[in-house]
């Protein structure tokens, strides 16, 4: 079941969404425009960038997001910093949690000078540093789909091992040999053994 936190009818007393009016400002003045403007978020967009500026309905996290308005991926303003500059150290930059007026509007200043100071190839929409951003999500995209494929294949390996289906663990095994763990080379090679294969090496 997906919950959907909606913000409080009071949630504008914590006066998120004047700050960040006020703090993003010079946003305005580098060609952006709000788009949407509510009591727990605020988009930006550019002709090529958007930004968005949010405070969590139910998390109470406040945070910073860009991305090419192109493909509307968002990125992290941490992460999406530390890859467009070349500095790592910046990945943890975020915004904090705040449930105070005075701290909403502490951090949301906070954040908006680091997005003026560290992500300006960004905002103007610089190719180089979007390509940046690009080849690091499709190392993500990639990586997440070889662990799932690994995911799997264990499963059905294991489902194999529980029906005592030698033909079928040795099968799923083998697709993964380079990934095995020690318990996993015992399994595969007591498999082969129960199919009289031969098995490299002994475990």
């Amino acid at each position: 079941m997906i919950v959907t936190f909606q913000p409080g009818p009071d949630r504008w007393r914590l006066g998120f969404k004047p700050a960040v009016l006020a703090a993003f400002g010079f946003l305005e003045e580098m060609g952006f425009r709000v788009v949407r403007a509510e009591d727990t978020f605020v988009r930006y967009e550019s002709s090529t960038v958007f930004l968005n500026v949010y405070h969590g309905r139910g998390s109470y996290g406040l945070g910073v997001e860009l991305g090419w308005l192109a493909d509307q991926r968002p990125f992290e303003l941490g992460l999406a910093s530390a890859l467009a500059t070349g500095r790592p150290e910046l990945e943890v930059m975020g915004g904090g949690t705040a449930f105070a007026r005075p701290l909403v509007e502490k951090l949301v200043r906070e954040m908006a000078l680091n997005t003026r100071k560290y992500s300006l190839p960004l905002l103007t929409g610089n190719a180089s540093a979007f390509a940046a951003l690009g080849v690091y999500q499709d190392r993500v995209s990639e990586e997440f789909v070889a662990a799932q494929r690994l995911r799997d294949i264990r499963a059905t390996a294991e489902r194999a091992r529980i029906a005592h289906d030698w033909a079928g663990v040795a099968r799923a095994y083998a697709a993964i040999a380079s990934d095995l763990t020690p318990l996993e080379q015992r399994r595969l090679h007591f498999a082969r053994k129960m199919l009289g294969q031969p098995s490299a090496g002994h475990e």
